[in-house]
């Protein structure tokens, strides 16, 4: 049967009837695609496996309950790190520790090695008045250092004067009209070195109130790791004792002249320890008990009793024993 110009024509309309066209694309894309009605218009989106549908309650969103569990573990891990973050923050403090009070120890051998082989006399120009605060050994030393800083603890840097406390607080020593200048209120630090080093005249009999006959004088002992050179303390300097009572609670600073000033080192600064250097240029790790172990001076009996702990210092008293 033949086909008569007319229907061709009509036959060929339909085929490229362009709404046609458009009415066949979109039902395709409708298949293809997930949509949600906004209003009059549509929002597509494409069909994803495991796509979460919020709008349909279908798919794999976070339940409450997940979402609670989630924030437990985070917190969970915090509290684990953070400890574990300020262990590695103490022992970098308490390598940069070590570090300054081996500097310490080379800055006074440099001093030594320039003054036949001895120590500051513990005077300032042969005048004892005004050389207290610990200008008798800073002072003498400043031309071997640059950096202040080093005179600090990383542990002890906040002043007394801005709220610093015990043993993790920094002295203030006075400076003299004319002097060097390192803060607004005076040189700070949170060291302090054995007393008994002093080499004054012969003729000195007493440097502020302590024997002279004790002190060491020159670097040349023997067995001079065991010779306390210069240490954690809360104040300047001290001339310990071995009858030196410890203190009698941690973070203690009521400071006494020629009293039990083996207190001024014994200060829970670095974990029932403190740090100090030696004779011989050893840094070492001190724990508090072992202070009176050492060899202060000439005279010092290292083999004397012991503090009674539980009675003069009972905060001390399960502090591990010196061996």
């Amino acid at each position: 049967m033949s086909m008569g110009r007319t229907d061709i024509i009509e036959s060929k309309q339909r085929a490229f009837n362009p709404l046609e066209i458009r009415v066949s694309i979109r039902e395709k894309t409708m298949k293809s695609q997930k949509y949600y009605k906004m209003g009059k218009r549509f929002l597509i989106c494409p069909v994803r496996k495991n796509f979460s549908n919020f709008a349909t309650g279908n798919g794999t969103a976070f339940t409450l309950v997940e979402l609670l569990v989630v924030i437990a573990i985070i917190a969970l891990l915090m509290s684990i790190l953070l400890p574990a973050l300020g262990r590695v923050r103490r022992q970098a403090k308490n390598v940069i520790c070590h570090s300054n009070l081996h500097q310490w120890c080379l800055i006074f051998i440099m001093y030594t090695d320039d003054n036949d082989s001895c120590f500051m006399s513990g005077n300032l120009e042969g005048v004892t008045t005004g050389s207290g605060q610990g200008r008798w050994w800073m002072e003498p030393l400043r031309p071997y250092y640059n950096d202040p800083a080093i005179r600090c603890c990383p542990m002890a840097t906040k002043l007394y004067s801005e709220g610093g406390q015990a043993p993790f607080g920094a002295w203030e020593a006075w400076v003299p009209e004319g002097g060097i200048l390192d803060s607004p209120f005076g040189n700070p630090g949170s060291y302090g070195p054995n007393g008994y080093i002093c080499n004054p005249p012969p003729e000195q009999r007493y440097v502020w109130g302590r024997p002279t006959l004790y002190n060491w004088r020159c670097k040349n002992i023997r067995r001079a790791a065991n010779i306390p050179l210069i240490l954690d303390s809360f104040t300047f300097d001290a001339w310990p004792n071995h009858w030196d009572k410890p203190p009698p609670f941690d973070g203690w600073s009521f400071d006494t002249i020629n009293l039990d000033e083996m207190r001024r080192f014994c200060i829970n600064r670095h974990d029932k320890e403190v740090n100090g250097t030696f004779f011989d240029c050893s840094v070492r790790r001190i724990p508090l008990k072992c202070l009176w172990n050492f060899k202060w001076h000439k005279r010092y009996d290292t083999a004397a009793d012991e503090p009674d702990w539980l009675t003069e210092a009972p905060w001390m008293a399960g502090f591990p024993k010196c061996r």
